[in-house]
C-alpha cells in the first residue's frame, strides 16, 4: 500500500511535489465521513488513519497525468525488479 509518493524531476514536475494517503489526527477522530478513513486495527499503528481514495484535480496542463504517469513508472519499477 502506497501512502507517500514523492515526485521530483519527472516530466513536468520540477520542484518536488508530494502526495500523501494519511488523515490529520484531528481529521480522523472527528470525521464528518469516516467510513472514507482506515484505521489499522493493530494496537501499535493505531495513531494512523488513512484514506481510502484520493482525488486529483487541477487547472488544464498542471500535472495530473503525469501523476498518474509517476505511480506507472513507479509500479513498473517494482514488478521487473
Amino acid at each position: 500500500m502506497i501512502l507517500e509518493i514523492t515526485i521530483n524531476n519527472f516530466r513536468s514536475f520540477k520542484e518536488e511535489q508530494t502526495l500523501l494517503m494519511t488523515a490529520e489526527h484531528s481529521i480522523g477522530e472527528n470525521a464528518l465521513h469516516k467510513d472514507h478513513l482506515y484505521t489499522n486495527p493493530n494496537k501499535e499503528d493505531s495513531n494512523i488513519t488513512i484514506l481510502k481514495s484520493c482525488l486529483i484535480y487541477g487547472a488544464n496542463a498542471s500535472g495530473k497525468s503525469n501523476t498518474l504517469l509517476a505511480f506507472k513508472a513507479i509500479r513498473d519499477l517494482v514488478v521487473s525488479s
